[in-house]
């Protein structure tokens, strides 16, 4: 039962370690698209994805998956155990990493709202862009 204790504690530690870092991932891609937005609401199109954007929105992705696939191990840990009796630590770890894992998910609502301002500004530039253009065209020869 101690080293189940030890690898339980463990697991959460790693847990915790990968929900902290995607934390810090999602706060990077936040501040990219609120530079995307100021951007875009001075006028000036999206430019297209850096390399460094779609690095970070990739490693997002399996970061995302290592979390969830550590809270499954841990979750399976849990399986056929008859005496499931935690330390407080360990306890104590795991509701710090589902307060975590709450902010992991406002967080990506966050991200999807700048994400739709983004797509709405892009819109409203496109159409201006489209209706310049159009009125050059009409506009007669100096």
């Amino acid at each position: 039962s101690k080293q189940w204790q030890q690898a339980l504690m463990s697991a959460n530690a790693d847990c915790l370690k990968k929900v902290l870092e995607l934390i810090e991932m999602q706060r990077e891609q936040i501040s990219l698209l609120r530079e995307i937005v100021r951007r875009a609401e001075m006028g000036i199109p999206e430019l297209p994805e850096t390399m460094e954007q779609h690095s970070l929105y990739s490693s997002m992705s399996e970061q995302w998956l290592a979390v969830l696939k550590q809270v499954k191990n841990i979750d399976e840990m849990y399986t056929g155990r008859r005496n499931r009796n935690i330390l407080r630590e360990t306890f104590s770890m795991e509701v710090h990493i589902e307060e975590k894992r709450r902010e992991v998910i406002r967080l990506m609502g966050e991200a999807t709202e700048l994400q739709n301002e983004v797509k709405k500004l892009n819109g409203n530039i496109e159409l201006s862009i489209g209706i310049m253009k159009e009125i050059s065209e009409k506009a007669p020869a100096a």
